[in-house]
């Protein structure tokens, strides 16, 4: 199973612009957009639902 590390080495970028383009956080170069989505679907990579749900429980946290 892919990972977004593989994804990232793969489009040669950083983790977290992979994060971007998944998660439309912010703007992204259409060339770099472009980069990752071929990374994505070359390696079939599938955001983890666990991470997810991680970062959904962190976010909810009102400490």
């Amino acid at each position: 199973m892919a990972t977004i590390y593989d994804v990232a080495r793969d489009a040669g970028v950083s983790p977290k612009t992979v994060s971007r383009v998944i998660n439309g956080d912010s703007a992204v170069r259409k060339s770099t957009k472009e980069k990752v989505d071929k990374a994505i679907s070359q390696l079939g990579y599938v955001p983890s639902t666990a991470a997810r749900a991680m970062r959904s429980n962190k976010r909810d946290c009102s400490d």
